[in-house]
This record gives C-alpha cells, structure tokens and sequence, in this order.
C-alpha cells in the first residue's frame, strides 16, 4: 500500500518540475529581452527618439559659448528637472570624461575643461528620468580656440618732441590695438589696426615730456576670437623715450596680521626695503628706516620692508624688542625675493609714483640724502 503511494506521487512530482523549468526558460527570454532593448535604446539616438516620443529632445536647443583654448560650455534646457550627462569624446571618438550637473535643473549649464587648444570634440547628452528610462542625444561637434598670439620685440623711439613710435612682434598674424593714457587720468586713447599682420606699430601723441604714460597692447588671432594677449608697460620721456615696467605688485602678511598690497600705495614714492632680523647690515639700516618712518609725515614718501624666511614669532619678538612700528612684511617663502632678484641683503628699491623701479639698491647713509633721494620723484 506504501508502494503504491509511492508510485503515484513520484509523476505528480515530476510534472511539477518540468512546469517550473518551462516558466524559469520563458522569463530568462523575457529578461534577455529586456536587456537588449535598454542598450538599443541607449546606442541608438534614433530608435530612443521614435519610442519616447512624448519627451522633449534634449539635442533641439543645445549651444555652445565661451569657448576658450582648453574649455567650453554646453547649454540647453529641458522641461523637467533633472541631471543631465554629458559625454565628451576626442578626434579619434575616444571617451574623454564625463561632466554632469550637479543638482537637477531646467536650465543646463555644463562646463567642458582639460582640453588641448585647437582641437575638434564631439560629445553627447544622456538624460535619466525618474522612471529610471534613458535617453541620449545625437553626437554635436566644437572646436577649441588656438592659443592667443604672443606679444613680444616692444620697443619705443622718440619720433618728435611730442610723439613717440611704439612697435611689437606678434608670433602669428593678428589685429591689434594699443591703448595709452596719461598716469593719474581714466580717459584712455586707442590705436586700432584694421588687417592681421606679425609686426606691428603705432604713433602716441601728443605727449608732455614731463608725464608718465602707460599702454596697453591687445592682441587677438586672425579669426578675432575674444582671446586677449596683453602687453603693459609706461613710457617715460624725461631723458628720452623708454619702457619701463612696473615693480611686481605682491599681498603679505604684516608683523601684525594685516594684508598689505604694493599697488595699494601707487600715487605714493615707495623705499621697498628686504632685510633680516639675524643680518648686522639690516640690524642698522632698519633702525635708520623706523627713525625716516616716524619723521615721515604725510610727505608723499613710504617705507615698507620686507622680512625673509624665519620663525614668525621670532619677527615679531624682534620687532617689539626694537620698537619697530614701521610696516614689516612676512615673506616667509621668500616668492616675493624672488620675483625682485633679491640675492644680498639688505636690498632695497626705490619706485616712483607710477609704481616703477626707479633705483635697485641705491646710496643713502644718513637721512638727509634718502630725503634727497626719494624726494627727486615727489614733483613728477
């Protein structure tokens, strides 16, 4: 009676495993199915479009600005918000990076960076609803900018009593245009070119011998993209036509921890002087500096120095212990030594008005002659 039992259950066990491998190989179709059509839909632009009608394409209002010699920007809009990818791929169609939103959006500003200047990109937008469905744009092309000229061989020679011929090099063909005005006035003249060339001049006038001019000269390429080479520089005619340039501006730290900026101080004569606590020569020439500082006044005249690498504390330790209330400036990694060519200390600088170096290390031993010296340039 058992094997009997037996014997029935023993086919009803068997349909049942056959009817659930049936169903398992159905839906395994079935998922297969599902996969290939997710991947067409992401691998073909056109098939996606036809099948999700009912949403905005997102290739319709895409455009492109600044464009720059490594960057560029994608902007478009959807009618929804939400994060929007984009696929940049080099000449060869090679995947360079993916940039992306970063919260969801309508209105999409997409910044492309890292690129190499005059170089063609193309790249596509993928776009992820909230359902999870995918969608990608067609493939839209951009070209990065060349790299702007650059500026070089400025020279000036004095054509006239009131006019003097600046000219430049350019290292590719260019328009250009110089811009000149009188130190200490806003109201600027310009001197435009209407043709690309690589040698370049132009004639300022007219001019008093007796003033200071600056100018500028801009450079675009030949195609005029708004990429700007700039040459700077001020003309001085008191004893014939020069360039000269203006000392490097900096920010540091001061003994008391506020920021101090050089070009802060132009309209002023300005003694830069670099020193060191734990240098005998500066130990002396620093106290002459804080006895010209407390007679200073409001004389058009002022002292900055400037520390070298050391403690922080043990600057300010000395400069308490020595009653120094004249600015003393920490340049800790010496960059600001550096971009002056300070090699020897003490070194100091004497710039005029217009912020110009007028002197490196010049001669003063008392207080009388760094009147002198520093009072030549006042009435300029």
């Amino acid at each position: 009676m058992h094997d009997e039992k037996k014997e029935t259950l023993k086919p009803a066990a068997a349909t049942g495993v056959n009817t659930l491998s049936v169903a398992g190989y159905i839906l395994g179709i079935a998922g297969i199915g599902l996969i290939l059509i997710s991947v067409s839909l992401i691998t073909s632009p056109a098939r996606n479009s036809g099948m999700l009608g009912s949403q905005i394409s997102i290739a319709d209002n895409i455009t492109i600005s600044d464009l720059t010699t490594g960057g560029a920007t994608i902007s478009f809009t959807t009618d929804s918000a939400q994060v929007i990818d984009a696929l940049v791929y080099d000449e060869q169609g090679k995947i360079i990076g993916v940039f992306s939103d970063s919260i969801p959006v309508t209105n999409h500003l997409i910044r492309i960076e890292t690129l190499y200047p005059d170089s063609i990109y193309s790249f596509q937008l993928l776009s992820i609803d909230a359902t999870g469905g995918r969608r990608i744009s067609e493939k839209h092309s951009f070209t990065t900018l060349k790299p702007p000229p650059v500026i070089s061989n400025v020279q000036v020679s004095e054509t006239a009593e009131a006019a003097v011929r600046i000219a430049w090099e350019t290292d590719m063909p260019a328009v250009t245009e110089l811009l000149y005005w009188e130190e200490g006035n806003t109201q600027k003249n310009t001197v435009g070119e209407s043709a690309a060339g690589m040698t370049h001049e132009a004639v300022i006038q007219p001019l008093n011998g007796e003033r200071i001019y600056a100018f500028m000269i801009r450079a675009n390429d030949p195609q005029n993209h708004r990429i700007i080479a700039e040459y700077e520089g001020l003309v001085l005619l008191d004893n014939g036509a020069r360039i000269m340039q203006r000392a490097p501006d900096f920010t540091l730290p001061s003994v008391q921890g506020e920021p101090v900026q050089l070009s802060l101080y132009r309209g002023k004569v300005v003694l830069l002087a670099f020193w060191s606590m734990n240098c005998p020569s500066c130990q002396k020439k620093i106290l002459m500096l804080q006895e010209a500082f407390d007679r200073a006044g409001d004389d058009g005249v002022s002292i900055i120095t400037v520390h070298g690498p050391a403690r922080e504390e043990d600057i300010k330790s000395y400069c308490s212990s020595h009653g120094l209330t004249l600015p003393v400036l920490l340049d800790l990694q010496a960059d600001v030594g550096s971009s002056y060519g300070v090699v020897q200390l003490p070194a100091t600088f004497l710039l005029d008005q217009s912020g110009v170096i007028r002197s490196a290390d010049p001669e003063f031993e008392t207080l009388d002659e760094l009147n002198r010296l520093t009072g030549q340039f006042l009435s300029k």
